[in-house]
């Protein structure tokens, strides 16, 4: 080989040092996608809150569906949480805050458990009138407890 010849052909060291960048981007490519992925799974799952939580208000929108709700509710505390009601609790039945809290069955989308339970509020000024709805969807996501709440006031005039 000629002088010349050598200085056209790479070296070791700069194939490696190819070999280096293109590890790099590439990296950084399926990365990118990994993102991409966890957040496209966050955005379906938001979504599918979302939608759940509006599906359970929808369906209590109307007063007569409010109503007709029976009488298995459990007591909830101010912010919508159920309130322990065994002896020693500073909640008793007859001193409760004027809320009911129904828990629905669980439902799966996208091997996803979600709770979905609807706290009943009454109005500051006559039950008869104004409700408070808070509905809540509870989830676990990485190990972690993510709960959802929706809230709205429904009149009745």
């Amino acid at each position: 080989m000629s002088i010349e010849d050598m200085k056209k052909a790479l070296s070791l060291i700069e194939v490696c040092i190819s070999i280096a960048i293109i590890t790099i981007i590439l990296a950084s490519i399926v990365n990118i996608y990994t993102q991409g992925y966890r957040n496209l799974r966050k955005s379906r799952v938001n979504t599918a809150v979302y939608n759940l939580a509006r599906q359970v208000m929808e369906q209590y929108l109307d007063w007569d569906a409010l109503d007709k709700l029976d009488s298995s509710a459990s007591p909830c505390a101010t912010d919508g949480t159920v309130v322990d009601t065994t002896a020693g609790s500073p909640y008793s039945p007859t001193n409760q805050p004027n809320c009911s809290e129904y828990v629905f069955t669980t439902i799966t989308l996208n091997d996803v458990i979600y709770t979905p339970n609807l706290a009943i509020f009454d109005g500051p000024t006559d039950p008869n009138i104004l409700k408070q709805l808070n509905v809540t969807i509870s989830w676990v996501e990485d190990g972690v407890t993510k709960d959802f709440t929706l809230v709205t006031y429904k009149a009745n005039y």
